[in-house]
């Protein structure tokens, strides 16, 4: 079921942590959200749970790995690959290298982090709300 696949953030900033929580709380997403505030506390997550996560949405400026650094080892990982898991960035960073670079590692949009509420709000609604009703291979 759509609905019981947790969301993955990987987000260093408390503060942007609880903005996010409060924004699908008030869009009524009832998926579980899963908060990571580091790349290898999601990647240990991600190749030992057996939940099949709706989408992650990761920062691209993480202490200790990038957020690049962390799309390339889902990649080098023939089963997280296999497992076609959306992979978006949401950051702050508009630099179009690394929207190009983000794009060679096959994922499915870059995002920047609005200054206003509501554009926040509509971006991760529109987000959450296209992969929900997107098709996946057998995961």
């Amino acid at each position: 079921m759509i609905n019981s696949r947790p969301i993955i953030f990987i987000e260093d900033d408390m503060d942007d942590q609880e903005l996010f929580k409060e924004i699908l709380l008030d869009l009524a997403i009832p998926n579980i959200i899963r908060f990571f505030d580091n790349c290898l506390k999601a990647f240990d997550y991600l190749v030992t749970s057996i939940e099949k996560p709706l989408v992650i949405i990761s920062d691209i400026n993480l202490p200790g790995m990038t957020g690049l650094e962390f799309r390339e080892m889902i990649n080098k990982n023939d089963e997280l690959r296999k497992k076609s898991t959306p992979f978006v960035f949401l950051s702050t960073n508009p630099d179009k290298t690394l929207i190009s670079k983000a794009y060679e590692l096959l994922i499915q949009g870059y995002f920047v982090k609005p200054t206003k509420l509501e554009e926040l709000k509509e971006i991760l609604g529109r987000i959450i709300g296209y992969w929900k009703f997107c098709h996946f291979p057998e995961r």
